[in-house]
């Protein structure tokens, strides 16, 4: 039979608009599965509950919605611990469900029977196990009061992902059609209202006053998902206070003209001398790729350094915050701005003379690039870059981890003012799911493409994410391969240690043909510049998912991009 509290699940679901599911095959969990799909709630089957989850999480991060995942008991419940640790740390909207044995079988060899409850309580926002099929009124009472716990937890603006685990006993199935009854209670769902994070007056009007006697002031923006009314929050504050906005593409701010995107390229020097270094540095998102941008804040942690957040208190690595605002990061921003206005006049040459010092570096550096470029050799820092510079306006484009990233976010000023809509895995930066997330990216925007910049590595782990029969069709990935883990070579810390080769890079011989041919997806492939040139056309028309992979050598794309970053700082300090 399907036990009430479960019908209660079902209800509960349909009410507050969870209303997709991503999920894996398994017995203990037929009755969720039999519950959610009668009740007419959308399951996406997959067979790799890693696989599964992460691309659960690309919906969520895509789409802003609460996404459900349910499996089964045991070590399949442990395959979704990588995307569920990554979706804490960028907190996506996961309402995760697990089956599980009920209490008395646990630790007594029981058949997928592990300790589950609790299992994900150190990467959720709220954490705990359904009572069991007790009919009994206090019991549904129960459910009910957790399920609306998590969800209050879920949707929090430092929410997250929650985990309900539901211990169920035998028989599974129900033996007639005639089980299956709605559930007839009161309403499931609670309705919770938070109004917008905001400041009493008198401390609005406090940070203005410190804000507009600071000068020189300076916006730091770590990761951030798209947010259009956040960008022009920026801009506003860019304009108004002279206010450079330093950090790389992954923040998504489109539109200031005091972005600062490549100070990775900048001169030896240039961010640690006493002219950049802030009386006010404001901050929000999370955390960076840059590592100049890191080592700016640990080096010039400003006169004052505030962070904004909606809520809870933010990572602070280098323990040079001065103040944390709890409030809604574009409202306080374009407050701000707004007040910059009436800076004291004395202030503004100091302010305009800071903003433009910014500016003329990114500038230069952005001229240096688009003269350099040319001039690299077949590598995948050359591909990235054309890649790049073809990618349509208004395209979603997602980041693999190691070097694909850090390619893209060197070179994002070359996308001549593309409006990109960048996502990554970020949160804990591993490679294993990311070709997963981005497919659920393009479950969740399916009229726009999606295109997907990933290494040999990264794509050969998460291959899983192709074992399904429901591949969106709107999907473009390109595959660097360049046979194992660049990065270690490029890192100045592995590259000259004599095991780099065979326990580092791991010098993998492996192509995407076996998992293109195994999915039907269209495969294309380039060894050369010339090849490249040829099939990137058909490779952006093809209709339907396609996969364009590119071979490079590995000792050339060390030396290309030694070469291109030494240059650019040469061209960029004449």
């Amino acid at each position: 039979m399907i036990p009430p509290h479960v019908l209660e699940l079902s209800a509960f679901c349909l009410e507050s608009g969870i209303d997709v599911f991503y999920a894996s095959p398994g017995s203990r969990s037929a009755p969720l599965l039999l519950a959610l799909h009668r009740a007419g709630i959308h399951i996406e089957m997959l067979a790799d509950e890693r696989s599964m989850a992460f691309r659960a999480m690309g919906y969520s991060l895509a789409s802003g919605k609460v996404v459900g995942i349910f499996c089964t008991s045991g070590t399949a419940v442990l395959n979704l611990g990588p995307a569920i640790a990554e979706a804490f740390y960028q907190q996506a909207r996961l309402f995760i469900l697990t089956a599980d044995r009920p209490a008395e079988l646990i630790d007594q060899h029981e058949g997928q029977s592990i300790r589950q409850t609790g299992i994900f309580s150190a990467h959720t926002v709220f954490s705990a196990s359904i009572p069991s099929t007790d009919q009994h009124p206090a019991a549904l009472i129960h459910t009910r009061r957790l399920l609306n716990q998590a969800l209050y937890a879920c949707l929090a603006p430092a929410g997250g992902p929650v985990h309900l685990n539901f211990p169920f006993r035998e028989p599974f199935y129900p033996k007639s059609a005639l089980e299956f009854k709605p559930v007839e209670s009161k309403k499931n769902a609670v309705n919770v209202q938070r109004p917008e994070a905001r400041l009493p007056r008198e401390e609005l009007s406090f940070l203005i006053e410190r804000w507009n006697a600071a000068p020189k002031r300076l916006l730091i923006a770590g990761q951030l998902l798209p947010d259009h009314a956040l960008s022009n929050a920026c801009k506003a504050l860019s304009e108004y206070a002279f206010c450079p906005v330093l950090g790389d593409a992954s923040h998504n701010l489109r539109g200031p003209h005091g972005l600062v995107l490549h100070s990775d390229h900048f001169q030896d020097g240039f961010l640690g001398s006493e002219e950049c270094r802030a009386d006010i540095i404001l901050s929000i998102g999370k955390g960076h790729v840059s590592k100049s941008v890191k080592k700016y804040l640990a080096e010039n942690p400003g006169t004052e350094h505030w962070h904004i957040q909606e809520e809870g208190y933010p990572a602070d690595p280098f323990g040079n915050l001065s103040k944390v605002i709890n409030a809604k990061p574009e409202w306080l921003i374009t407050k701000l701005a707004e007040a910059s206005c009436f800076s004291p006049v004395e202030n503004n040459s100091i302010s305009k003379s800071w903003f433009e010092r910014w500016i003329q570096a990114e500038a230069e550096v952005t001229a240096a690039m688009a003269k350099l470029l040319p001039e690299v050799q077949w590598s995948d820092l050359s591909v990235t870059a054309k890649f790049l510079e073809t990618l349509p306006d208004q395209a979603i484009l997602f980041l693999g981890n190691s070097m694909p990233i850090r390619y893209a976010l060197w070179l994002s000023g070359i996308s001549n003012g593309k409006q990109l809509d960048i996502y990554t895995n970020r949160g804990t930066s591993g490679i294993d799911g990311c070709l997963s997330t981005a497919i659920g990216i393009a479950d969740a925007h399916p009229k726009k493409k999606v295109f997907v910049l990933i290494g040999d590595m990264g794509f050969l782990y998460d291959r899983n994410a192709f074992w399904t029969n429901r591949i969106p069709g709107n999907l473009k990935v390109l595959v660097l391969n360049n046979g194992g883990g660049n990065i270690f070579r490029i890192l100045p810390s592995s590259s000259g240690l004599p095991e780099m080769a065979d326990y580092f890079e791991m010098d993998q011989r492996q192509t995407t043909e076996g998992t293109c041919l195994d999915a039907g997806i269209m495969r294309f492939t380039a060894k050369n510049e010339f090849e490249f040139e040829s099939v990137l056309p058909e490779y952006f028309n093809h209709i339907g998912t396609s996969v364009l992979e590119v071979f490079t050598d590995k000792e050339v794309n060390h030396s290309e991009i030694q070469k291109f970053r030494s240059r650019i700082r040469q061209v960029n300090g004449k």
